[in-house]
């Protein structure tokens, strides 16, 4: 077989033959060269290229065929006649597929009926109050999942936890309520596995019901973990767990 380099006269046809498949051969200058590598058809994929194939897949085909309510309300931002916050807004200033692209990349794709959700998520309840007395730092465990498609939490091992399964970096946060108790002030604070607070609020004191909200980002290796805690300065009180979340916010999260 002809080398490059070679005197494009060397060249024969068994030689092209042979090389069809890998390399684009031509002539310059009488010398044989490489014009250009073909791109790879049909090769091997990992599991990660194959998610993110599939990520671009389906948001092509949400914004080419969107549901028509997620058009209208599309259509309804980019000329300013949204509705949902009091009346006519003015126009945006985007196109209708700039709302949907928008959408379509946090994550939520509604594809053949079912709301497809790649990336790690789960958000944590806990609907029965539960009851927090004065200078003890207590910790709010979830008794239920809303959502969970990464294997977060679990009922029987740990379930004050929320356990990250793939290293990356994550928005996290909580929402809860107190539904009894005088006016003491009080502390509500996420903590990591090292036992450091990671997000904390401290609002001033009010009569029951309160309700605190405290979020921050966060970066964790694998099967590191993070729960929710409460402390009351004095008296007591009854909590509820109105949300406790985490998503995944970098790739190297994703699910494979």
């Amino acid at each position: 077989m002809a080398k490059l380099g070679a005197p494009a006269t060397s060249v024969t046809r068994s030689d092209v033959l042979k090389v069809r498949r890998r390399a684009l051969l031509k002539e310059h200058r009488g010398e044989v060269v490489v014009q250009k590598w073909p791109r790879l058809r049909g090769g091997y994929q990992s599991e990660r290229q194959r998610a993110w194939g599939e990520r671009f897949s389906c948001l092509a085909r949400a914004l080419s065929s969107p549901f028509p309510q997620a058009l209208q309300d599309a259509e309804g931002w980019a000329k300013g006649q949204d509705a949902t916050y009091g009346g006519p807004k003015a126009p945006t200033g985007w196109y209708y597929r700039d709302v949907l692209e928008t959408a379509a990349y946090g994550k939520l794709i509604r594809y053949q009926g079912e709301v497809r959700v790649r990336t790690p998520t789960v958000r944590a309840e806990r609907p029965a109050a539960l009851t927090v007395t004065a200078n003890t730092v207590t910790t709010l465990s979830p008794s239920q999942v809303e959502w969970d498609n990464n294997s977060f939490w679990n009922a029987s091992v740990n379930p004050n936890r929320i356990t990250i399964k793939s290293p990356g970096l994550y928005a996290i946060g909580a929402v809860v309520e107190r539904t009894t108790g005088g006016t003491s002030r009080q502390a509500v604070f996420l903590q990591d596995q090292a036992g450091v607070t990671i997000a904390a609020s401290m609002p001033s004191p009010v009569t029951a019901p309160a309700w605190v909200s405290l979020s921050t980002i966060h970066y964790f290796h694998a099967n590191e973990w993070f729960d929710l805690k409460v402390y009351l300065l004095t008296g007591s009180s009854t909590w509820k767990i109105l949300s406790l979340w985490a998503v995944a916010i970098t790739p190297e999260a994703l699910i494979p």
